[in-house]
């Protein structure tokens, strides 16, 4: 895999952010969620939905061979966002935002929380998040199934 650079998202970034996030719920999430509650989740959303996030420096971009192929977002002991092109799903790429994600969260905290969509779930698993409970969180329209889960790393 070549090169990513991974670096604070602008508002040039929100039209293509948009599209990707977009193609990564209705590809990756078809199965987990209906196609009712993913149109109601995604459906109405417009690249300004993203100016929030950057003007508040917490939303972060991949790029690779100058293409936006992922972004996250995230806070001191949270992570909101993490979202990968499908083209690029098993490539490293969420890997390597998540890291970046983590490294965030864990500013002045010892522990990161992540409200994990039921599919990407076993990618946090695998990276030592644990679950804390099942819940619903309101995202668009609709309450969605997730999935609390919470990470500590081992010092």
């Amino acid at each position: 895999m070549g090169d990513i650079i991974i670096r604070q998202a602008t508002m040039n970034d929100a039209p293509t952010m948009h599209e990707l996030h977009t193609q990564s719920v209705k590809e990756l999430c078809k199965g987990f969620y209906s196609d009712e509650l993913i149109h109601g989740w995604i459906g109405h959303r417009t690249p300004a939905h993203y100016f929030s996030a950057i003007d508040r420096n917490i939303l972060f971009v991949a790029i690779k061979d100058s293409e936006i192929v992922g972004f996250g977002s995230a806070v001191p002991r949270e992570i909101y966002s993490l979202y990968v092109s499908p083209s690029y799903i098993k490539s490293g790429i969420g890997s390597i935002l998540l890291s970046h994600a983590i490294e965030i969260a864990l500013v002045e905290s010892n522990n990161v929380i992540v409200e994990s969509t039921l599919n990407a779930a076993a990618f946090y698993a695998k990276k030592g998040f644990v679950e804390v409970e099942r819940k619903t969180s309101r995202h668009g329209y609709v309450d969605l199934p997730c999935v609390l889960m919470e990470y500590k790393p081992s010092f």
